[in-house]
Parts: C-alpha cells; sequence; structure tokens
C-alpha cells in the first residue's frame, strides 16, 4: 500500500511539473513582452518618431504604482527605457493602451477606456519593447498608459503629440 502512495506522489508530481513547464512555454508567446536586451529597446528610443517620459510624480501615480523613464512610441513598437513600480500582490505583468484623451488619474482612464485601444501586456521591470499590432495606427491617438488591470490602477501615461497637429511633443 506505501509504495502505490509513493508511486502516486511522484507520478502526480512529475504530471504537475511538465504541466507547469509546458504553461509556462505557450504562456511565453501570448503577447506579453519581457525585459529586452539594452542596445535592442535604445535602438527603438532612437528610432522612434515620438519620444515622452512616463514620470514617477504623474498625478495619477502612488507611492505603489510608477513608471518613470523614457518612452519611445513608433509605429511598430513601444519601448520603454526606466524604473517601474508594481507591488507584488499585483498580476505581474501590466498593460500598455493608447488614447486620444488626456489621462490625470484612475476615474480619466475609467472614462477613456472603452475608446481607448490595448496595445498589449509588458512585465514590470527597468526595460520593454512591445511590438505594436499592424490594425494600430499610432497616429491616431495622443497618450500612451501604462495600467495594472489586476488593481484597477493607473500606473502613468505621457501624451506623445497633440491632437491638433502631427508634430511629436517636445519633452
Amino acid at each position: 500500500m506505501r509504495s502505490l502512495t509513493q508511486r502516486a506522489v511522484l507520478t502526480h508530481s512529475l504530471a504537475l511539473g511538465l504541466g507547469l513547464g509546458a504553461g509556462l512555454l505557450l504562456c511565453a508567446g501570448q503577447g506579453v513582452a519581457g525585459a529586452a536586451p539594452g542596445a535592442q529597446v535604445e535602438g527603438a528610443l532612437t528610432d522612434a518618431p515620438y519620444q515622452v517620459h512616463f514620470r514617477r510624480d504623474h498625478p495619477g501615480s502612488s507611492r505603489l504604482y510608477w513608471a518613470d523613464g523614457r518612452v519611445g512610441v513608433s509605429h511598430g513598437r513601444i519601448a520603454f527605457d526606466g524604473r517601474m513600480s508594481v507591488p507584488a500582490s499585483a498580476s505581474r505583468s501590466s498593460t500598455i493602451y493608447l488614447t486620444s484623451d488626456r489621462i490625470a488619474n484612475r476615474a480619466d482612464f475609467l472614462r477613456s477606456q472603452p475608446r481607448a485601444r490595448r496595445v498589449g501586456q509588458i512585465t514590470p521591470q527597468s526595460r520593454f519593447l512591445l511590438e505594436v499590432p499592424h490594425d494600430i495606427d499610432v497616429d491616431e491617438f495622443t497618450t500612451v498608459v501604462l495600467w495594472s488591470h489586476s488593481d484597477q490602477q493607473l500606473i502613468s501615461s505621457t501624451q506623445y503629440r497633440t491632437a491638433w497637429d502631427d508634430e511629436p511633443m517636445e519633452d
């Protein structure tokens, strides 16, 4: 009887481990951008027609949720190089949106969310490089938003162009 229990524990543990490993491999390709090499991020930032900053002192950020660093928005990618804070209790991914509304706080984003376009998910870290889907034209929007879905919190936002012209914003 004892060997049957040990065998069941062993086979169930093995099955769990294989399932978890396969799940992690499958999830890695599901549109969640992870850490990107510094040279790739730097190149994307340099090539981006829109270059702005997420600021730690953004009015909608808090001491727990904030981002501070350079953001580059182009037709193919959104790049970030800086620092970001999202509590460990939150989901380990955040979402990037584009909108044409000025986002100063959580309430602004919740009002804007039905019109905003979801670009993709990123894992909070010091840098990321996120591919912009082909059906999203960044010139139709003005603001990039970093949002934590799990806690419904604004991490940061920044306006990368004005709605009245096609000129990049001066930072």
